[in-house]
């Protein structure tokens, strides 16, 4: 699913599954169900987006587990943790790891329909950065040897003027300049 709407619920619950299930597509989410950990890592490939409801206290492999394979495995889907015996240090170890939300079952539909409206928010939001941060190092390799030296000046804090006159007197000089350069003084041109 890499439908930004989605939200993988997980949840070895047969009960809760299908109501999940029932209330997330009334109100316009792409669900996707999945009864215990293993389901889910034999699936990780489909996991492109969206969030996931996760409970913690599953047979085998807990949802706490899961959620450490996850990002060992690189899936950096927005985690809300539920569950229905929950206490501080299962809070903690779940915030911890990265979940956006930590919700005691039962809850209110409401309240979990906006802690999914958030972690999706967030969802958004990480992959912006991540496609922002991409199309800037891509820009930043088009860079031709004295554009990058320019930008060195200007990310070690350089005037531009400063920067033209630095320049200048290298090239004048025929040195090269690197990294250490734009780390020393300005009078060291």
């Amino acid at each position: 699913m890499s439908d930004d709407r989605g939200v993988h619920v997980v949840d070895d619950d047969p009960a809760f599954l299908r109501s999940m299930e029932a209330l997330l597509d009334s109100v316009g989410f792409s669900t996707r169900i999945y009864d215990s950990a293993p389901a889910v890592l034999n699936a990780v490939s489909q996991l492109t987006g969206g969030c996931v409801l996760l409970d913690v206290q599953m047979p085998g492999m807990n949802g706490l587990e899961l959620q450490a394979n996850l990002n060992e495995l690189g899936i950096r889907l927005p985690v809300i943790v539920m569950t229905g015996q929950g206490d501080v240090a299962i809070a903690v170890r779940a915030m911890k790891a990265g979940a956006v939300d930590f919700i005691e079952k039962p809850c209110d539909d409401d309240l979990l329909l906006m802690a999914i409206e958030t972690a999706l928010a967030t969802a958004a939001g990480r992959a912006f950065r991540e496609r922002t941060i991409g199309d800037a190092a891509a820009l930043i390799a088009k860079l031709s040897p004295r554009e990058r030296q320019v930008l060195e000046g200007i990310l070690a804090g350089r005037s531009t003027k400063l920067i033209a006159l630095i320049l200048a007197s290298v090239r004048a000089r025929s040195r090269c300049i690197g990294p250490i350069f734009w780390s020393g003084s300005a009078s060291a041109a």
